[in-house]
């Protein structure tokens, strides 16, 4: 609980690109936390965001910055390949981590993400944002007012028209991405469904 504590929680990132970026611009905007380093092989990206976002320590190679003891938490923002990895590394070294959906490239790498989180006592939470979106909100509140009555039956998609992003890189390399559309914009589309049902079993 952030507003309980009398320091903030102090947060390291590891992944410069742009959903790096967009970690260091919404931590900005939390009074309670600061980001202390940043993380990154590319050493000009990692040179221009530190500067750019004011943080004082910067890493080339990540591990480095989970031998700190001084950082409560971890922000893994990296392609899906480097998800279990580095969440792992982070969380064995008792840190938090808030990890880039999708949280792992298959069922099995995110188990033992999860049993890595359980076993050393930290969070690991996924950055699925869209259900802080307004929209996603206020059907929410709508449900639990019970005004749609007994949910039985609900579909859910999301049509991406503008091609497919980062052709030719990770994004659309198996190994390194996992899959394709549903591991990439399928994972919010079920995570906002299960979110707005309050949770059903999977079966």
């Amino acid at each position: 609980n952030l507003t309980m504590q009398s320091e903030p929680l102090r947060v390291g990132i590891v992944g410069m690109g742009g959903i790096g970026e967009a970690h260091l611009k919404a931590y900005a905007q939390v009074p309670e936390a600061v980001v202390v380093a940043v993380a990154d092989p590319a050493e000009q990206r990692l040179a221009q965001m530190a500067t750019l976002y004011g943080v004082p320590d910067k890493y080339a190679d990540y591990r480095e910055m989970l031998e700190r003891d001084d950082i409560d938490a971890v922000s893994v923002a990296t392609p899906n390949a480097l998800h279990a990895p580095m969440t792992i590394a982070a969380l064995e070294s008792g840190k938090h981590v808030l990890c880039e959906k999708p949280l792992a490239r298959s069922g099995s790498e995110g188990e033992t993400m999860v049993m890595a989180a359980t076993s050393a006592g930290r969070v690991l939470q996924v950055c699925f944002n869209h259900r802080q979106r307004g929209d996603v909100q206020v059907l929410k509140n709508y449900i639990e007012t019970g005004n749609m009555g007994r949910i039985y039956h609900a579909k859910a998609f999301w049509m991406r028209r503008s091609g497919i992003p980062g052709m030719g890189g990770w994004f659309t390399n198996r190994e390194q991405a996992g899959g394709g559309p549903l591991i990439d914009l399928g994972v919010h589309v079920l995570d906002m469904a299960l979110f707005l049902l309050g949770e059903p079993e999977v079966i």
